[in-house]
């Protein structure tokens, strides 16, 4: 705590370790919506997100109170003003030691028992089934309304191009009301701005086609990589792959229909409460 550039660094150092951290706790997050609307056929993700950031916000001043509690119980001396100039008091050995613990060993000590409870996150595991069952219940919906199926990620891409098209009318009737009152060459104009569009689609498409590339040579990499150690085994060494990947499948298999067989009951029990509450408001409206 006596060097700022050790501080800085360490600090450093522990936020890039945190990193990957926040990327798969939103992944799991992301899971955790779709085992919900699969368990329940609710989707909650405005409840979720709303008390994710309130959780966020509040233990912002719960930890900062629960800082400084722990600093006055140690003999933290505040700052002291002398001639306008804000003078540092030198902190006992209690206060030093309770902000490195803070700072380090809390942190540490946090970190081993979200590790612990990860264990326990399995959410991951059956989200493929769980997500194209979601998928089934919203085709079959969508089709007892009369209307015509379409793929999430299709209607992505057409809502997509929709927003592009009304985006580059608008800009167009702007653009010639622009070059009406400086007396510019809307044609020209417009022919400039679609070139520069098409160059920005060309780079982001290009783009888009390096990246699928990488993927697939990075695919094929493992795949070659798992060949070739495949090829180097012994007969008898597949044959206990075989079985141990065998055992692994059962066991996932059994879990699965464990929890397909529970979610399903509870699905059609708040389904049930669902219809029936509908059914009631809809009888006090005709009344």
């Amino acid at each position: 705590p006596t060097s700022m550039v050790v501080v800085l660094i360490g600090q450093f150092i522990k936020n890039i370790g945190g990193l990957p951290c926040a990327y798969v706790f939103m992944a799991l997050f992301a899971d955790g919506l779709d085992h919900l609307e699969w368990k329940s056929g609710i989707r909650c993700d405005g409840t979720a997100m709303s008390v994710y950031n309130i959780i966020a916000v509040a233990i912002v001043g719960v930890s900062t109170a629960v800082f400084n509690a722990f600093l006055s119980s140690n003999g933290y001396i505040a700052p002291s003003v002398i001639d306008g100039v804000t003078v540092a008091a030198e902190q006992n050995a209690g206060t030093l030691n309770m902000i490195t613990f803070c700072f380090v060993g809390l942190e540490a000590i946090t970190g081993i028992i979200v590790a612990i409870l990860l264990i326990f996150v399995s959410v991951e595991k059956t989200i493929g089934r769980k997500q194209a069952i979601i998928r089934e219940r919203q085709k079959a919906a969508c089709e007892a309304r009369g209307e015509e199926w379409v793929a999430p990620e299709v209607q992505s891409a057409l809502d997509e191009e929709k927003f592009i098209a009304e985006s580059e009318q608008i800009y167009a009737e702007e653009l010639k009301v622009k070059c009406q009152k400086k007396g510019l060459n809307y044609e020209e104009e417009l022919e400039k701005h679609k070139k520069i569009v098409a160059d920005k689609k060309q780079k982001q498409d290009d783009k888009k086609a390096a990246a699928q590339a990488k993927e697939q040579a990075k695919a094929n990499a493992v795949e070659q990589k798992l060949a070739a150690k495949l090829s180097a085994m012994s007969p008898e060494q597949h044959e206990k792959r075989e079985q141990r990947q065998k055992a692994r499948a059962q066991r996932d298999e059994a879990r699965w229909q464990k929890e397909l067989s529970k979610g399903e009951a509870y699905y059609r029990k708040i389904q049930a409460e669902l219809a029936e509450k509908q059914a009631k408001s809809a009888d006090k409206s005709r009344v």
